[in-house]
């Protein structure tokens, strides 16, 4: 298994554990049409997933204190590769850690 591989594995492993659960899903206050910023929220533990553009990109983004202080935040686009803008691969692993846990 690739290193890349391992990468999406675990933002998949994130991603679909927090949002199968319903009671993760965050309801949106704004109705949209045919917009392509629509994003489906879901939080669990300080851990945000987002499904955005359609279902054409998602993220995970892990947020901690009062102010939301950005810790870990990856991106999984229409190609199924994920991007770390902020953190690293380990921060990854750690969040399905806690999410598994």
């Amino acid at each position: 298994m690739t290193n890349t591989t391992t990468i999406e594995t675990t933002f998949n492993k994130i991603f679909s554990t927090i949002t199968s659960n319903k009671e993760n899903y965050i309801p949106r206050d704004y109705q949209t049409i045919g917009g392509m910023w629509t994003a489906d929220t879901y939080k669990f533990n300080g851990i945000i997933c987002r499904i955005e553009d359609e279902g054409c990109s998602r993220t995970i983004i892990h947020t901690e204190g009062e102010t939301n202080t950005v810790l870990c935040k990856a991106y999984q686009f229409y190609d199924k590769a994920v991007r770390i803008d902020v953190g690293t691969e380990q921060d990854l692993e750690n969040l399905l850690k806690r999410v598994v846990s």
